[in-house]
This record gives structure tokens, C-alpha cells and sequence, in this order.
């Protein structure tokens, strides 16, 4: 997570959401806490998946990212979508 703005963003959370049958976040949010301005904060393994063995190769599915700060509810500063192709390599292992 990136803070590119000038001021220190407190509270920072990030919800990864979804509606597909072939996925279920397992563990869809993560809090990255004060990032003061222009840091990043790393978290390994934030977020976890699990992609249904029944998935069709080259499958698409959405994600709703939304990134919020402050005090709850906190202020929404960031949603965006993201559509991800899935192959059967990527399932395996």
C-alpha cells in the first residue's frame, strides 16, 4: 500500500469483495494501519483465495478493491474493479 498523498492517512483498510461462484476470499481484509505520506507498507499474504476446482480455464472473474482511512466508517479514498483471467496452471500446485 502506497500513501502517494501529502498528508498522513491514519485507519488505512483495504476490503477485497467479489461475486463469483468460482471464488471465496478467505480472507478478504487488511488493515495496513498509519502510512505517513509518500510510504508504503508491505504485508505479506494480506489476502487469500479459494478458486473452485470446477472453474473453466480462461475464466474471468471481478474484484472490488476499496480502500478506506479515518475513523469509522472512514473515508473512502480509493474503489476500483478488477477483472482477472484464470487459467488451470494457476490453479494448480
Amino acid at each position: 500500500m502506497v500513501n502517494a498523498g501529502g498528508a498522513t492517512a491514519t485507519g488505512v483498510s483495504v476490503t477485497l469483495s467479489e461475486n463469483d461462484p468460482y471464488i471465496t476470499f478467505s480472507d478478504w481484509q487488511q488493515s495496513y494501519g498509519t502510512i505517513t505520506s509518500f510510504d508504503t507498507v508491505q504485508i505479506a499474504d494480506a489476502f487469500a483465495a479459494d478458486v473452485s476446482d470446477t472453474v473453466r480455464d480462461e475464466h474471468i472473474f471481478d474484484i472490488t478493491v476499496t480502500m478506506t482511512s479515518g475513523p469509522a466508517p472512514g473515508r473512502v479514498w480509493c474503489r476500483w474493479r478488477r477483472m482477472r483471467r484464470i487459467s488451470s496452471s494457476a490453479r494448480t500446485g
